[in-house]
């Protein structure tokens, strides 16, 4: 584990800043080369934002993946196995219909855009969890980042 110090301008104090404890970090490059986006993984979830310069930016935190036996009914689902081979950091939510059907999403929190996660996998499960519709992609515009 380690943990990240923000000297100068930070919070706009001018302060030192501390954040929590990383357990693991992915930076991906943008267009600049002084733009980062970091996906942290910590013991209370995952932390999102840029580094700018020498500035680190938080844009949004998520807490740990909650667990319900939708998520381990769509685990053996191939786009769902796909995407977990692949992910280096994955996430997965659920929510239940007004119909009692389960919307299971996983997704790679690597390739997050505007707070949104473009690289999913998708599965829909009936209230006794199986399975009636999957599809694993890209639910963005190609001219939309990340540039893949």
């Amino acid at each position: 584990m380690f943990s990240f110090v923000v000297r100068g301008d930070a919070g706009g104090h001018g302060a030192q800043t501390q954040y929590r404890r990383w357990r693991s970090l992915h930076a991906l490059p943008g267009l600049w080369w002084f733009r980062w986006q970091i996906v942290a993984q910590t013991d209370e979830g995952f932390e999102f934002g840029w580094i700018v310069g020498n500035r680190l930016v938080p844009a949004r935190a998520l807490p740990p993946c909650s667990q319900h036996p939708c998520i381990e009914a769509s685990r053996d689902v191939p786009s769902v196995r796909t995407l977990i081979d692949f992910a280096k950091r994955k996430y997965v939510v659920w929510t239940v219909g007004s119909d009692g059907k389960y919307a299971v999403t996983w997704t790679d929190l690597r390739f997050w855009r505007e707070l949104e996660w473009p690289y999913r996998a998708e599965v829909v499960l009936d209230p006794q969890f199986n399975v009636l519709e999957h599809h694993i992609g890209w639910h963005k515009r190609a001219w939309q980042y990340p540039y893949v």
